[in-house]
């Protein structure tokens, strides 16, 4: 069984000219603050697109993306997902149907 991290995300944001907002949610270990997971993404006009979502490989399958799409939906339930990756989309399939299931 694969071993998981204790996380915190952190969020970081900064403006750019004609409205738009570039933004960074990352996953840090809790006990050395390295950074195993991030989701890049920018806002306009309250329009959310998703640039990128990462997560360290030794740490996929652990809740890791999910923790931080979470945080991100609390702020902007709407988001465009954008072009994925087939890992991309496996992730999606699967956060849709787990959310869907336990709702």
């Amino acid at each position: 069984m694969k071993k998981c991290l204790d996380i915190r995300l952190a969020k970081y944001c900064w403006d750019e000219p004609g409205n738009l907002k570039y933004c960074v949610i990352t996953a840090l270990n809790k006990k050395t603050d390295k950074e195993i997971g991030t989701i890049r993404y920018n806002v306009f006009k309250r329009t959310i697109t998703i640039d990128m979502i990462e997560v360290d490989k030794e740490f996929r399958r652990c809740g890791v993306a999910s923790r931080m799409l979470n945080k991100l939906k609390k702020e902007y339930p709407k988001i465009n997902y954008g072009l994925t990756t087939r890992e991309g989309a496996e992730f999606l399939r699967r956060y849709k149907l787990e959310k869907r299931w336990n709702a």
